[in-house]
């Protein structure tokens, strides 16, 4: 990684105006084994009642158009109301989208007015040049403490923008409720955590910096970001996209024990495994249990703020992946698998790109939530293995 200057952070973007798109199709399956059949060019984004609806990039619908599946291609939802944030002033409702420049200053802000307790740093940098950053938050910037490192990152999927306005939000929240709120002094104190706003710069802002409303799903290349990291059935997968790569540097250089990457076209609280199946007693995970405690408790308490929320996939809002579809190659697998960080993916509005106006409401039913789900690193056994010079040691303890 590398520090970011001021300078570096303000520079402007253009693009050439031809563009590929993705097509977004709809067709029916009579079992879900037949998405093993798939080719990989056709991106699942979700399954209901023995329908399929999944992304296509590009030229590849003419390929997909000869496998002889009928579909139907539907338009994309555009939402009602899109209000962007031309100023860093314009976003303190937190009614609107910020233009790339207002979310690059807003996150030089963040590490600008709580130096003691913030950091910016980037992950890396997009196909098109934009930066992956994010945010170190911990009451002791710099110096490496008995603290588990936690991790909250969206908008992976470029469209899926609603928890890319929420994880700013949480970091602001977190930042100026410091030494005033028990809970977020407790975070603070307590936890390395680190967030990262909007993971596919390129893919939210497609339409051009001062937009979101022509945002899509792929990278830049039309690769989808969440099916391109090596996983348990293909662990020497490689990629060279940049997003994926510096991505899974980040990861090496960390020991993250949680995590979370936010989505949205669904609400659901969907933990691993995404390629195996939960009931296959080989593969099911061992942790199940405690993913289904942790998730029940993030469903229950959003549902304090709105009764209907998360239920479009399962009623009780929680799902195994497989259970829901089977994906290859996402993030959560590849952090639990490779990394041992229990990751979770929490698809958080219906809509992909939420109306601007509605983005209040859904900090609403997040905030605590979001907040409790940080604090849950906190459980469980940890410590520091030494020498009997009480230096710390490199060391693997097995259960």
């Amino acid at each position: 990684m590398k520090k970011i200057g001021l300078l570096v952070l303000m520079f402007v973007l253009t693009f050439a105006s031809v563009k590929a798109q993705d097509h977004i199709v709809k067709f029916k399956i009579n079992s879900k084994e037949e998405l093993k059949t798939l080719p990989r060019y056709v991106s699942v984004d979700n399954v209901k009642n023995g329908e399929v609806t999944a992304y296509v990039w590009g030229e590849n619908i003419k390929k997909f158009e000869k496998l002889g599946i009928p579909f139907v291609e539907v338009p994309k939802n555009v939402p009602k109301v899109i209000n962007m944030a031309t100023t860093v002033d314009q976003m303190a409702n937190w009614d609107r989208y910020p233009t790339y420049d207002v979310y690059v200053q807003m996150m030089q802000n963040f590490a600008n007015d709580f130096p003691n307790i913030c950091r910016l740093d980037t992950i890396g940098t997009s196909q098109q040049g934009r930066l992956i950053l994010v945010l170190e938050i911990t009451d002791n910037i710099g110096t490496a403490e008995n603290e588990p490192e936690f991790f909250y990152t969206s908008t992976m999927h470029g469209d899926e923008t609603t928890g890319f306005v929420l994880m700013l939000r949480l970091i602001s929240y977190l930042l100026n409720n410091y030494n005033a709120d028990v809970q977020a002094t407790n975070i603070i104190n307590n936890v390395d955590l680190y967030i990262n706003p909007l993971a596919n710069p390129d893919g939210t802002y497609y339409g051009g910096n001062n937009d979101v409303s022509g945002s899509q799903r792929e990278l830049a290349n039309g690769t989808d970001p969440n099916r391109d990291f090596p996983y348990p059935l293909d662990v020497n997968h490689t990629t060279t996209n940049p997003e994926i790569v510096s991505m899974m540097d980040f990861a090496d250089e960390h020991h993250f024990v949680m995590s979370a990457n936010f989505h949205g076209g669904a609400e659901v609280y969907n933990y691993p495994w995404d390629c195996w199946a939960g009931d296959d007693s080989q593969h099911a995970p061992v942790d199940a249990p405690w993913y289904e405690y942790v998730g029940n408790n993030y469903v229950q308490t959003a549902r304090q703020q709105n009764s209907d929320y998360m239920t479009d996939v399962t009623s009780s809002g929680v799902t195994e992946g497989y259970d829901w579809y089977e994906a290859d190659g996402t993030r959560q697998d590849y952090m639990n698998y490779f990394h041992h960080c229990k990751e979770v993916t929490i698809e958080l509005s219906s809509v992909k790109t939420l109306s601007s106006d509605l983005l209040p409401a859904y900090w609403t039913y997040n905030k605590q939530s979001l907040l409790d789900y940080i604090e849950e690193s906190m459980n469980g056994v940890r410590g520091v293995v030494m020498n009997t010079s009480c230096q710390p040691l490199n060391a693997d303890v097995t259960i």
